[in-house]
């Protein structure tokens, strides 16, 4: 009798695997789409319209679309910024799939124990994934689109450039996106010249950007939001 259970248990595994297989070989390595291509990719994190003077190549500034973004390759980001977005997101996004099953569960354990929501178990990968894809709605079928994104992300992008497509994209402040947008507007500095602690504040704003902006006006309510936050007698605030 056990026998029997455990072999029909483990035909149901084999063919839940066979499928999974299939699935992925078909939507993700056949059939990746055309969202993927990195010139469309670039082309979302690059909205912006450059204006000249009148010879035509003189750069007299820029209009932004949507979106006042200032894209940066990784070689360009400094290394304190990944190991601080990794460390505050994502520990450990350069050896996970795109999804960290790990991650997951440690979240939910602590969400389950504050018995609210103080942790999510979304990569870094995940992340990209969702600003890129903009899903609609909060359908399964736009999540598992979503999903397949993340997987098709991992698939054919290095880690060094999925990171590199994070720090374009993640919202500073207004229509302000992306890592040389932050370093300008929070201490009016480029790339190079921001300090470790620098690259920590960028990095620990980055999942509530509008609580840590210094320059949005706070009163002692959302100060409270927070466990056991209380408001500082300076304030860095206007």
């Amino acid at each position: 009798m056990f026998k029997k259970l455990y072999l029909l248990f483990f035909i149901f595994l084999a063919l839940g695997a066979a499928a999974m297989g299939f699935c992925y070989y078909w939507y993700v390595i056949a059939h990746p789409g055309d969202m993927l291509s990195e010139e469309r990719i670039t082309g979302i994190l690059s909205r912006e319209s450059h204006v000249y003077y009148s010879d035509g190549k003189t750069a007299l500034g820029v209009f932004f679309d949507q979106s006042h973004r200032q894209y940066v390759q990784y070689r360009d980001i400094p290394e304190n910024f990944v190991k601080a977005l990794t460390a505050a997101e994502d520990s450990r996004f350069f050896s996970h799939f795109g999804i960290d099953p790990k991650g997951i569960v440690r979240a939910a354990l602590k969400n389950a124990r504050a018995m609210r929501v103080v942790e999510g178990g979304s990569t870094l990968t995940q992340q990209t994934a969702k600003n890129l894809y903009q899903r609609a709605d909060r359908s399964w079928s736009s999540k598992l689109a979503e999903l397949l994104f993340t997987l098709r992300l991992e698939r054919y992008y290095s880690k060094e450039k999925i990171f590199e497509f994070y720090a374009n994209q993640f919202f500073v402040t207004g229509n302000g996106h992306g890592l040389p947008i932050a370093a300008r507007y929070y201490f009016d500095k480029n790339l190079p010249e921001l300090s470790l602690l620098e690259c920590a504040y960028i990095a620990g704003s980055v999942k509530r950007p509008n609580y840590y902006n210094p320059f949005i006006k706070k009163d002692e309510a959302d100060w409270k939001k927070s466990v056991g936050a209380r408001p500082p007698e300076n304030r860095l605030c206007s």
